[in-house]
């Protein structure tokens, strides 16, 4: 790893993905030996469908997801720091690791605080709730955090396409438009089938609250499925249908546009908003062919699209005539 890798990120990246959530699992340590006086000797360390069914000392507990915790935060902090060319990449880091933290804090504190007072901890009564709450939290905060983290300025690029990018002929007084629909069937199938299987599981476990977890997901994966590509004077839009997800490419910050070809699981592992481990971006709704802009800054955006050509053709052509 080199410095210059990254110079790019600002001091507010570092606190807000890596200080922010290694605090909330400090917390998650101290806070329950706070009230060791009030806890019996044994707490549950595992749930089934009939309640608590093993336990161990609040140590057993608070350790083991300390040491877990602590070395994946600063783990996936340095995996997002490397390939987070992209704000949009840094932003999901942040989000990513406050959920990780408050999801390894709201265990073990909700555990001991459900425990006070008790002799008998199998009569600690359910308690998923307050986990689940935890981590919503933890995506909140996250959510709040990666809004404020500072946007870079733009860098525009005054350099034409090159001569072998494809083109659409325009007549002078032409303004082309370019319009389309994508929607992910793979993202459809997978995100049903596995909020299907979770939800029925949690219901087995009785673990109601814990609903909200797979439901969340799901809404969270519609709005990843279905997305509106524009191209105009403006830029390259692409929008999901809920609005939940928008990625607007100004005409200045395209160096030019091309086809590719994209493997979903091999280059971004998975479908949705994505990022491969060389900082590409990308919204990845199937594997197949893809419109690719090449960025200012050293940046990549792809999207898989039918009729790609076009669309990459138009977004020279109007690149060039902003030039010229």
């Amino acid at each position: 790893m080199t410095t210059s890798r990254f110079t790019h990120l600002s001091i507010r990246f570092w606190m807000f993905a890596a200080v922010i959530p290694l605090a909330m699992l400090s917390l998650g340590a101290i806070v329950p030996f706070r009230w060791q006086d009030e806890l019996p000797a044994l707490i549950p360390h595992h749930w089934g469908s009939n309640g608590p069914d093993a336990f161990g000392t609040l140590g057993d507990l608070v350790w083991p997801l300390v040491y877990i915790g602590g070395p994946l935060l600063v783990g996936m902090t340095v995996l997002f720091a490397w390939v987070g060319k992209d704000i949009s990449t840094q932003r999901i880091g942040v989000v990513t690791n406050n959920f990780l933290g408050a999801l390894f804090a709201a265990i073990p504190i909700s555990t001991a605080y459900a425990a006070r007072g008790l002799e008998d901890a199998s009569q600690l009564d359910e308690h998923f709730g307050y986990v689940a709450l935890g981590a919503i939290i933890g995506v909140a905060l996250g959510a709040l955090l990666a809004w404020a983290l500072p946007k870079p300025a733009s860098l525009p690029v005054h350099a034409t396409p090159s001569e072998t990018a494809p083109r659409q002929r325009l007549s002078d007084t032409e303004s082309g438009v370019w319009v389309s629909r994508e929607i992910s069937w793979p993202m459809v199938w997978v995100g049903g089938a596995t909020t299907f299987i979770v939800a029925g599981t949690l219901l087995l476990l009785e673990a109601v609250p814990m609903l909200v977890v797979p439901l969340t997901v799901l809404a969270l994966m519609a709005g990843f499925a279905v997305f509106d590509i524009r191209v105009d004077d403006r830029g390259v839009s692409v929008k999901s249908a809920l609005k939940f997800i928008k990625r607007e490419v100004p005409l200045h910050e395209i160096i030019e546009a091309d086809t590719t070809h994209v493997n979903a699981m091999k280059q971004f592992g998975g479908f949705g908003f994505r990022t491969a481990l060389d900082g590409t971006v990308g919204i990845i709704l199937r594997s197949g062919e893809a419109l690719e802009l090449k960025l200012s800054r050293n940046r990549r955006f792809v999207v898989t699209m039918k009729r790609s050509a076009e669309a990459a053709g138009l977004v020279n052509t109007l690149v060039e005539r902003s030039r010229t």
